[in-house]
């Protein structure tokens, strides 16, 4: 279906209540953590949430531009560079076939593919699964 979950997220899908059940709880439990809710919330409620987020009327993509550091490492975007991973302020260029090891630095504004509860999940401590050739997403700081 996708190369690994940051884009599969970045389309507005979140891990699987069943095959993944272990990621799904710790992505419910960040998403819980960063909407700061009283409860873990059900599949359902993220999915209205994400599908608002992720399709406009028109049934296009939505984006938005951000500043590149205000977002975490583990978002997709597309800068001028092209289109890929946010590892370290630095861009990995994203294929079909993996992630290119050579990573563009930037800063200012960049127009973000990664649904804003996603982003707020990432922020909160998730983690997402990444193809081999993706460097490894740092540690945050209050882990």
């Amino acid at each position: 279906f996708f190369l690994d979950e940051a884009t599969a997220l970045a389309a507005g899908h979140r891990p699987c209540g069943y095959c993944r059940h272990r990621d799904f709880a710790g992505f419910a439990a960040a998403w819980q953590a960063a909407q700061s809710l009283a409860r873990r919330p059900w599949a359902r409620e993220m999915d209205a949430v994400l599908h608002r987020e992720r399709v406009g009327r028109s049934r296009r993509q939505v984006t938005r531009t951000m500043d590149v550091g205000q977002l975490p490492d583990g978002v997709m975007i597309r800068a001028a560079a092209g289109i890929g991973l946010l590892v370290g302020g630095r861009l990995r260029p994203w294929s079909p076939t993996g992630y290119s090891a050579a990573g563009t630095s930037l800063s200012g504004p960049v127009e973000v593919l990664t649904p804003p509860a996603i982003i707020a999940a990432i922020s909160a401590g998730y983690r997402p699964m990444l193809h081999p050739t993706a460097p490894r997403l740092p540690q945050r700081q209050d882990q």
